[in-house]
């Protein structure tokens, strides 16, 4: 048995993330280019010693998603680009609503 407290703070630190995840893909919505250059500036190409390797991963686990989509719709013109992150984005958020559900109820459920 799982008590509730530590079940609310890891419910907590998943609303962290998909929160942070999904202001971020909103901040590329809005800025384009200019985050993802921001971005790729912070991350390490080729990282070589330990705390590279830990930006990499802090900057990718809390905000990768956004940069991912971007690069993924940014081979069509500017206007279908936009219109594809946006739905992507859309999607991205209802299914995080989703996934913290079902995460919540599942992780509850094994608690008893």
């Amino acid at each position: 048995m799982i008590p509730i407290a530590i079940i609310e703070v890891i419910e907590l630190c998943l609303i962290l993330i998909l929160c942070a995840q999904n202001a971020y893909a909103f901040v590329i919505l809005l800025l384009g280019q200019v985050q993802i250059k921001y971005y790729e500036w912070g991350i390490f190409e080729n990282p070589e010693n330990f705390l590279q390797k830990s930006v990499n991963f802090f900057l990718k686990f809390f905000v990768g998603v956004g940069p991912y989509i971007y690069k993924k719709t940014a081979n069509h013109s500017w206007f279908v680009s936009k219109l594809l992150y946006l739905l992507y984005f859309l999607l991205f958020g209802i299914v995080s609503i989703i996934f913290f559900n079902i995460f919540s109820h599942l992780i509850r459920l094994l608690s008893y």
